[in-house]
């Protein structure tokens, strides 16, 4: 009779009928799986308030409840459990009211053989399982037509904010239909982008990207509840809207008082719950559905002011909100300072005048793509002095990206900003070390050469002297008055140059770290790091998350 096992109470007051009931098959062979006795109505009513029952096969005549008030509590209360009314009693009116009630079946105890018993039970499992199996399609279905509908919603919503309606009827039928009620007279359309999508991409699966919409979008919903009549759409890429709606008599400042106010909640709910960010653009309120599709375009231009003003913002559309003229911030005069800069090995200068372009650009804020476009200008001189200089350039890109790719995976100014600064700096560290290494003494430059290379390893001055064929102490000497610090001071430089790339450019932990750049020691890694960079490893780590946020 099939896999599945029955759960089955047995209620009768009388030891000696239970006894014989239970021993008259093998309930467990034949798919029931039975609780302990139960004597009365009372200690029936509480398993089943408490346990999982399918069937309840119960004595009509017993003190306290009898049959007919369990059967009753059962139809009131669990209506999927089945029940079969057994008796002593050639009773009329325990028949009619038990299968009145809702009893599968009348059996007299007198009555009661293996094979009746068997041929009653297997009925009552079939209606058990196809009962089970329906209910399961049911849930099936609700959910196939709810996920139907939901996907209508979204395909309604995204063409009403991108393609504009022609006519205000037809919109509003097709909105009702789909159980979605707006007030056309005064919207207000909020766009929203979650902050990092591209790294998101990168670390989750599809599938739990989709599970994280979902699991967002029933949280916001349950927030949005509260407006009334407000609908919410994923567009894509981590972008979505909403819509919020209001009467004729609203006033404008407490509209946008209701708005800023769900919005904040929403910003809020996100951090707590999914430890995200995102930016809304709150647009003015639009009197037309037909011009709706024009407020969203308002609102998705807000959202570009993200890239100057940061993550985890709300920008507010005003008259002010204008497209500026692009400018060429990196031109030829420009250009031939920053490599100027580089060739002297000039840091600090290279440094101020990245930053005096970037000082600029902020200032003007021209489109996004005009600012990329100075980034790959930036990128370009550093290849070229790297092909120059015979540098490979995948050292200082994130696992060897392309940087014409990566730089399109930043969302705010100041993210590429840092991104170019550290791509130069470690680009002029490593230039200073190849420089020093060529450019001393045979012997110090023969060492520092050896550090560049081996830095990774258990390496001290006497290895480096005894693989370059000299005296250590001689070495030691030579090193220092060349170039004006101790042989482990610059080990320690070099490695410590290595450990802030390898913390800016991966998702390593720091413990990780210390040993792919030569320390065997947490602590002494610590103290070495501090005294070189003026503040700690994970100090450190936290200045170039906050970076990026």
């Amino acid at each position: 009779m099939g896999d599945k096992m029955i759960k089955t109470l047995i209620v009768e007051d009388d030891i000696f009928d239970y006894s014989h009931l239970k021993n008259m098959i093998s309930w467990a062979e034949h798919g029931f799986l039975l609780y302990d006795v139960v004597k009365n109505g009372n200690e029936a009513v509480e398993i089943i308030d408490n346990k999982e029952i399918d069937l309840v096969i119960t004595d009509m005549s017993m003190p306290g409840k009898d049959g007919i008030e369990i059967i009753k509590y059962i139809r009131s209360y669990y209506p999927d459990i089945k029940v079969l009314a057994i008796s002593g009693y050639d009773d009329f009116r325990y028949v009619k009211q038990s299968l009145k009630l809702g009893a599968l079946d009348y059996i007299l105890k007198h009555n009661l053989t293996p094979d009746s018993l068997l041929t009653t039970l297997k009925s009552i499992k079939e209606a058990v399982v196809k009962e089970e199996n329906s209910n399961r399609e049911k849930e099936m279905l609700a959910r196939q037509l709810k996920t139907g509908r939901h996907t209508l919603v979204e395909n309604a919503i995204n063409k009403l904010v991108k393609e504009g309606v022609e006519s205000e009827k037809q919109a509003r039928k097709e909105l009702i239909s789909l159980g979605i009620k707006l007030y056309f007279e005064k919207i207000v359309v909020v766009a929203v982008q979650l902050d990092n999508y591209d790294f998101l991409k990168e670390k989750y699966l599809d599938s739990e990207l989709s599970d994280l919409k979902k699991s967002f979008s029933s949280m916001a919903n349950e927030i949005l509840k509260d407006m009334a009549l407000a609908v919410l759409s994923f567009l894509e890429d981590g972008k979505f809207v909403i819509l919020f709606s209001f009467k004729n008599k609203s006033s404008e400042q407490g509209i946008f008082n209701q708005v800023t106010t769900t919005v904040n909640r929403l910003r809020t709910t996100i951090k707590q719950n999914f430890n995200l960010t995102a930016c809304f653009a709150i647009a003015d309120i639009c009197h037309h559905i037909n011009r709706i599709n024009q407020y969203y375009t308002r609102a998705e231009q807000l959202l570009k002011k993200k890239f100057y003003y940061g993550k985890d913002k709300i920008f507010y559309y005003t008259s002010a909100n204008k497209v500026k003229s692009n400018v060429n911030f990196l031109g030829i005069k420009e250009e031939k300072e920053l490599l100027d800069s580089i060739k002297r090995m000039d840091k600090k200068e290279m440094i101020s005048l990245i930053r005096d372009i970037f000082d600029q650009i902020m200032e003007s804020q021209p489109s996004i793509n005009s600012v990329k476009l100075t980034i790959i200008s930036f990128i370009n001189i550093v290849n070229k002095v790297a092909k120059e200089y015979s540098i490979e350039l995948s050292r200082f890109y994130k696992y060897g990206d392309n940087p014409y790719e990566q730089l399109y995976k930043y969302d705010t100014f100041q993210e590429l900003k840092e991104w170019i600064i550290n791509i130069y700096t470690d680009f002029l560290d490593y230039l200073q070390g190849k420089y020093n290494a060529q450019n001393y003494s045979g012997i110090t430059g023969e060492a520092m050469s050896y550090v560049d290379q081996h830095y990774k390893d258990d390496i001290n001055l006497s290895i480096v002297a005894d693989r370059i064929g000299v005296n250590s102490s001689y070495l030691s000497r030579k090193f220092k008055k060349d170039s004006g610090q101790g042989f482990i001071q610059y080990l320690n430089y070099v490695r410590i140059r290595e450990a802030k790339s390898l913390i800016a450019s991966t998702n390593c932990q720091i413990k990780e770290i210390v040993p792919e750049v030569g320390f065997n020691n947490y602590n002494y890694f610590f103290k070495v790091f501090k005294g070189i960079q003026g503040m700690t490893p994970v100090e450190y780590e936290e200045s170039i998350r906050d970076s990026k946020n």
